[in-house]
């Protein structure tokens, strides 16, 4: 461990025998207290007769050196139990051999070692996880998002769709799975990880974006994307769109509503804003099929990366054209990645403009999020897929 040359030498003095651990030839007492620690294990090693070697370190992070620290896992012909809050320590064992110690284990008797995939789970987001031990242990419904803008829909939405209800949401515990490149490790992950925490009875929501999964495969996505989920009930929805953005183009209807609104126009505008959404869909809806269109290039480009980055079965024989032969004017938001949806509202703010004349700025994807959160007042102002997903909730 030490990467020295030591020597124990036994030295009798006053009827007594004393041992003596020099390195490189000098005395261990001159020595930092890290380094003592270390001796001292090994003497106790070397000198102690015994059929079995059960070895307790507690927390040798609180003097070691990290790269002293991870040889201690290397001590031969011995059981180590080691005691340490230090995740670049942590980093180096073995998921089979990592033990997360509870409560809830401890008046169960037995602590088991973490299910492989968990790893992840304890260095990255224990200490969030933690401190939701206690909403854990009595949650009703674990909602598991995508990334930051699911959340933060969920974040805003949820107060205002809780006020139109006029009832309190059950015990609800939302995280997002930053990364989603490796969903699937991440369901195992959590749900081993929650595994003797959470009731049985919790159901599990995954909700992830459509990204380039056609339409027609997503039965079977959804089976294997369950199937790393360890939880007996379970389900997952995808957003109706590419992502959650997309899901504004969803309901022609409801967008020319908030465009009416955000232009300050009046209903009487609502027959030309629709013939101009419709008209732009239509556009799209062929762009996407021309090989050679900005529309198709960027989809396309998304397509690529996904394929590339993904961990799911689904992606490895994917091809583009599975995905374009299932668009057409009624399926727009499923292309509308956040360029494209930018570039979509652009061209409407052009043809507006062109029209009623105006000041503001085009909508972005962002910013037409922060729009309808800040803007809705009734719960006839929110999208029908909105209200399916915060009604998952209850």
């Amino acid at each position: 461990v030490m990467e020295k040359e030591y020597k124990f030498v036994e030295v009798d003095k006053d009827n007594k025998t004393y041992i003596k651990l020099t390195v490189n030839n000098t005395n261990i007492l001159s020595q930092g207290s890290g380094f003592l620690q270390v001796a001292e294990i090994f003497s106790s090693l070397e000198y102690t007769e015994a059929a079995l070697y059960i070895l307790l370190i507690d927390e040798p992070d609180s003097h070691l050196h990290t790269k002293l620290q991870k040889k201690l896992i290397a001590i031969d012909n011995s059981q180590l139990f080691i005691i340490s809050h230090n995740d670049r320590f942590l980093n180096e064992v073995q998921d089979g051999e990592l033990l997360f110690i509870d409560d809830k284990g401890k008046q169960r008797g037995r602590i088991e070692p973490l299910r492989p995939g968990c790893k992840n789970l304890v260095l990255n987001n224990l200490s969030g996880v933690v401190g939701a031990i206690d909403q854990l242990r009595y949650v009703e419904k674990i909602v598991i998002l995508e990334g930051k803008s699911d959340k933060t829909f969920f974040e805003k939405m949820l107060p205002k769709y809780r006020q139109f209800l006029g009832k309190e949401e059950p015990n609800v515990y939302i995280d997002k799975v930053n990364g989603i490149d490796t969903l699937n490790d991440k369901l195992l992950t959590y749900s081993t990880a929650f595994d003797g925490i959470v009731p049985d009875t919790a159901k599990w929501i995954v909700i992830r974006d459509t990204d380039c999964v056609p339409i027609s495969k997503q039965s079977n996505v959804k089976g294997t994307n369950l199937g790393y989920l360890r939880a007996p009930n379970k389900d997952l929805y995808f957003q109706k769109g590419y992502g959650i953005e997309s899901t504004f183009l969803n309901e022609t209807n409801m967008f020319v509503k908030w465009i009416l609104k955000y232009y300050g126009l009046n209903d009487t505008e609502n027959l030309t804003i629709t013939s101009m959404v419709e008209d732009l869909n239509n556009t799209y809806a062929g762009k996407v099929l021309v090989s050679t269109d900005a529309i198709h290039e960027e989809l396309e480009s998304h397509f690529l990366r996904q394929k590339e980055q993904r961990k799911e079965k689904i992606y490895e024989t994917l091809r583009f054209q599975e995905m374009l032969r299932e668009i057409d004017n009624t399926k727009i938001s499923y292309i509308m990645t956040k360029p494209i949806l930018d570039m979509y509202l652009a061209e409407l703010h052009g043809r507006i403009v062109a029209i009623y004349g105006t000041s503001l700025s085009a909508l972005k994807n962002d910013t037409l999020l922060e729009f309808y959160y800040n803007n809705i007042s009734t719960i006839d102002d929110m999208y029908e897929c909105h209200k399916e997903l915060l009604g998952l909730l209850y």
